[in-house]
């Protein structure tokens, strides 16, 4: 059965499960989306899956029509975040 979250990050993004997002994913998904304020930061380790789930914050900020800007510390994650989040 599908939780609220699930439900929640599903209506942020509706493609979300067919993707497959974890569930940790789906936890961080909520909190930036859902979350107040206008600044977020994601932190991890790499090959965790901040890229892939941040795609879909972003296009959920973006049928709300906000401004989406990321920012990576290093040039191979900035590249990186630019290909994959879009």
């Amino acid at each position: 059965t599908e939780t609220a979250e699930t439900r929640k990050a599903r209506e942020k993004d509706p493609k979300a499960e067919e993707r497959r997002l974890s569930g940790e994913q789906l936890q961080a998904l909520r909190h930036v989306t859902q979350g107040t304020g206008s600044v977020v930061a994601v932190t991890g380790m790499a090959g965790t899956g901040k890229t892939f789930f941040l795609s879909t914050a972003a296009r959920a900020w973006e049928r709300e029509e906000r401004q989406v800007i990321g920012g990576a510390l290093s040039g191979k994650a900035a590249r990186a975040l630019a290909e994959g989040a879009g």
